[in-house]
C-alpha cells in the first residue's frame, strides 16, 4: 500500500515533467527558424502552441486521476482501520508518509479544552495541546477552516521545530472541531498549491474516518451494553432470574451438585413504605455489595426481584459449608443500613436447598430453597436447609393469602379473650384479645399458619383494623353488663407507620362510648426496638390520647433498657418461658424478679404470661408481680365463654390467688 502511494504520487508530477520538456523543445526549434528567416515560421509557431496545449491538458487530467487514485488508496486504508483497527493512529501514518512529513497531528478542541494526537514516524503519543495549536485553530477560524499554509514564529520551540505547516479543519465525531496538520523542517521543502488543493479532500476523508470509527465502536459498546442489561439487573449490577436460572442449568447439565441460597429480605417492605422508594433502591444496592463481598466476586449472586436474592455455590451435598455462608451471609444483613440520616434494622431469611444425584431441575431446586426461605421466616430461624417435613406448609402458602383476605371481607375470624387477674386481690382486670380463623371440620387454623403471611402482604392492615373494632365492642358489651375490664390487642410495627392509626383507635373507642383508657396497645419487644426510631411518634400518639402501650415477650429479644425509658410504655409483659421456668431454671427465676422490680421501679404494670401451676401463681406473687395470665386461671375463651367464666369466677374470694373451680 506504501509504494502504491509513491508511485501515485509520482504520477502526480509526471506529466509536468513531460509537458515542459515539449514546451523547451518547441522554444528551441522556434528560436532556430527565426534567426534562419524560415518562411515557416508561422506554421510551427501554430503547431507548437497546439502540442503545449494538449499536453497541459493530458498533464491536468493525469494529475487529477493520480489524485484520485492517491485518495482511494489512503480511503480504503482507513476503512479497513475503522472496522478492525484504530483510525486516529492509521490516519495520521498515511497523512505523514504521503505528504512526507516530519510531523503530524490531530487537534481536537472541545470548548475550552484542546487536546492533540501526533505522531513523529515512530510512535503516536496524546496529550495536551501546545500554544501552537490553539494559535493554529484560531488561524483556521479566521479561513473558515480551509487548507492553510502557515509559516510560524513557533518553528523553534517544542519537540516539533517544524518551519512548514499545512492545516486544515476536518469533520469531528465529539461534535467539537478537528483539525489535521503535517509539519516540515526543511527551509526548503515547502507545501505547494497541488499539496494544499489535496490537502481538504484529505482532511475530510480522515474526517469522515473518523467518525466512522466513532460510530462503530459506540454501537460496539451499545450492543455490549443491551447485553449486559438484558441479564443484568440495573440497580445492583448483579445477574437476574434469567441468567441465573440459565447459568443455573449449565451447571447441572455438566454433572454437578452445587447448593443454591434463596435469600429474603426481613422488613423490607416498611423501609419502603416509611422512606419510599429511593431509599429502598439505596438498601437494595448496599445489600447487594455486602453479599457479594461475603460470597466472593467468583460467585453467581443474583436479585430475582424486589428484594429476594439468590447465589448457588459449590457444595457436593456438604450442608455445614452451605450453613456457614447462610450464616455469614445473614449476620451481613443484621448490621444496620445507614439511609441518609437514619439507620435501619432489616436481617433476612434465608433457606438452602442441595442439588441431588436424582436428576434435579433449576425450577425445582428453586422451589425447595424457597419453601426452606419461607419456614425460616415462618419459624424466625433465619437459615433452614429444605426438609421434606416443610413441604406440607408449601401448597398451603399459595393458597392462605386469598382465602385470608375473603376470611377479612366476610368477616369469618372471631376474637378470643384470655382474662388477666391481680395477683394481689385476684381481680380480674383486663383479657387479651386473640385471633382464630374457624375452618370447617377441623376446628381452627392456627395463628402462626397465617399471621406471618399477613405480615408480608398487605393484609396486615385490614387484619388489624378487623380486630381493633370487634375487641373495642366486645369490650363496650361488658361494660354495659357491668364489667370494668380493659382490652389489649396486639399490633405489629407496620402498623404503627399507619399515620392515621391513633385517630382510628380513638374514633373506634368514642362510637363505643368507653373510656380510651380501656384498651391497651401491645407490640413485640423486638418489633418495637427494630422500630424504635420510626414507632416512638405513633405510640406518643397513642399515649396523648390515653391509650396505653404494653411492650410483649419482654426479655426475649436484644433492645437495651433504656428503651424502657425513652418510649412511651405503660406495661411490660414477662415472657412466659421464664415463667415456665420458675423453680426449674435459678437463671430464669433472677430475670423475672429483675423484670419485675425494673416494672416497679419505673411506675410500669407487669404482667406475667404463661402461668400454668399455683407455684408459678405464688412465686410470681411473692416477688411482687401484679398481674398474670395463663391456662392456670384460665384459657382463651369466646366472648360468650368469658362471661360465663366471669360470673363463676366473682363467686372466688379475692384474698387469695385465684384458681380455677
Amino acid at each position: 500500500m506504501k509504494e502504491r502511494l509513491k508511485r501515485a504520487s509520482a504520477r502526480t508530477w509526471g506529466p509536468t515533467s513531460s509537458a515542459l520538456s515539449v514546451v523547451s523543445g518547441s522554444a528551441t526549434a522556434v528560436f532556430v527558424t527565426w534567426h534562419g528567416d524560415n518562411p515557416g515560421l508561422g506554421l510551427l509557431i501554430g503547431f507548437t502552441a497546439v502540442v503545449v496545449g494538449m499536453s497541459a491538458v493530458h498533464s491536468i487530467l493525469r494529475r487529477q486521476h493520480a489524485h484520485m487514485v492517491v485518495l482511494d488508496l489512503f480511503s480504503a486504508g482507513l476503512g479497513e482501520s475503522v472496522v478492525d483497527g484504530d483510525p486516529v493512529e492509521e490516519l495520521l501514518r498515511r497523512t505523514h508518509e504521503l505528504y512526507r512529513a516530519d510531523w503530524t497531528w490531530l487537534i481536537f478542541a472541545d470548548g475550552i479544552t484542546i487536546n492533540t494526537t501526533e505522531y513523529d514516524g515512530a510512535s503516536v503519543s496524546r496529550g495536551l495541546a501546545q500554544t501552537a495549536d490553539q494559535e493554529i485553530m484560531a488561524h483556521l477560524s479566521t479561513v473558515d477552516g480551509a487548507p492553510s499554509t502557515l509559516h510560524p514564529a513557533w518553528e523553534d520551540q517544542g519537540p516539533r521545530r517544524v518551519r512548514h505547516v499545512l492545516a486544515a479543519l476536518m469533520p469531528s465525531a465529539s461534535g467539537g472541531r478537528a483539525a489535521l496538520v503535517v509539519g516540515r523542517r526543511n527551509r526548503w521543502e515547502q507545501f505547494r498549491p497541488p499539496d494544499v488543493s489535496m490537502f481538504a479532500r484529505i482532511a475530510l476523508h480522515g474526517g469522515t474516518a473518523l467518525q466512522s470509527g466513532w460510530l462503530v465502536h459506540r454501537l460496539r459498546s451499545e450492543s455490549a451494553s443491551n447485553r449486559h442489561q438484558a441479564d443484568h439487573d440495573a440497580l445492583t449490577g448483579l445477574a437476574n432470574r434469567v441468567k441465573f436460572r440459565n447459568s443455573l442449568q449449565e451447571v447441572l447439565r455438566s454433572g454437578a451438585l452445587p447448593g443454591v441460597l434463596l435469600i429474603d429480605l426481613d422488613r423490607f417492605k416498611e423501609v419502603n413504605d416509611t422512606l419510599g422508594h429511593h431509599n429502598g433502591d439505596l438498601l437494595l444496592a448496599e445489600a447487594a455489595m455486602r453479599m457479594q463481598h461475603v460470597l466472593g466476586s467468583g460467585t453467581m449472586l443474583a436479585r430475582l426481584g424486589g428484594d429476594e436474592f439468590a447465589a448457588y455455590l459449590d457444595a457436593d451435598g456438604d450442608e455445614t459449608r452451605m450453613r456457614i455462608y447462610a450464616d455469614d451471609l445473614r449476620y451481613a444483613m443484621t448490621r444496620p443500613f445507614k439511609l441518609g440520616d437514619v439507620h435501619v434494622d432489616v436481617g433476612a431469611s434465608i433457606g438452602i436447598a442441595l442439588v441431588r444425584p436424582i436428576g434435579d431441575s433449576v425450577g425445582e431446586v428453586l422451589r425447595r430453597a424457597d419453601v426452606a426461605m419461607y419456614a425460616a421466616k415462618v419459624d424466625r430461624t433465619g437459615v433452614e436447609i429444605y426438609r421434606e417435613a416443610f413441604d406440607g406448609h408449601s401448597p398451603e402458602r399459595l393458597q392462605i393469602i386469598p382465602r385470608l383476605r375473603s376470611a377479612i371481607e366476610r368477616r369469618e375470624l372471631v376474637l378470643h379473650f384470655q382474662p388477666q387477674l391481680d395477683l394481689r386481690t385476684g381481680r380480674i382486670v383486663g383479657a387479651e384479645t386473640l385471633i382464630r380463623w374457624p375452618a370447617a371440620g377441623t376446628g381452627f387454623i392456627a395463628p402462626d399458619d397465617f399471621l406471618p403471611a399477613a405480615e408480608q402482604t398487605d393484609l396486615m392492615r385490614p387484619l388489624t383494623r378487623f380486630v381493633l373494632e370487634e375487641a373495642i365492642l366486645q369490650c363496650g358489651r361488658w361494660r354495659e353488663e357491668g364489667h370494668d375490664l380493659r382490652v389489649s390487642v396486639n399490633v405489629s410495627a407496620r402498623n404503627l407507620l399507619e399515620p392515621d392509626l391513633a385517630a382510628f383507635i380513638a374514633s373506634l373507642l368514642d362510637r363505643a362510648g368507653i373510656p380510651h383508657g380501656a384498651l391497651r396497645v401491645e407490640l413485640t419487644e423486638t418489633a418495637l426496638v427494630t422500630r424504635a426510631a420510626e414507632t416512638a411518634g405513633m405510640l406518643q400518639s397513642l399515649r396523648d390520647r390515653g391509650i396505653g402501650v404494653a411492650l410483649d415477650d419482654f426479655g426475649t429479644g436484644h433492645s437495651s433498657l433504656t428503651h424502657l425509658t425513652t418510649l412511651p410504655v405503660d406495661e411490660v409483659k414477662i415472657d412466659k418461658s421464664f415463667v415456665l421456668a420458675l423453680g426449674i431454671d435459678p437463671v430464669a427465676g433472677r430475670v423475672a424478679q429483675a423484670i419485675i422490680e425494673l416494672g416497679a421501679s419505673l411506675g410500669l404494670d407487669v404482667v406475667a404470661e404463661g402461668v400454668e401451676s399455683a407455684e408459678h401463681a405464688e412465686s410470681l406473687a411473692a416477688m411482687g408481680c401484679t398481674h398474670a395470665q395463663g391456662y392456670f386461671f384460665a384459657k382463651p375463651m369466646s366472648p360468650g365463654d368469658f362471661v360465663a367464666w366471669l360470673g363463676r369466677h366473682r363467686q372466688w374470694t379475692s384474698t387469695r390467688v385465684a384458681t380455677s373451680a
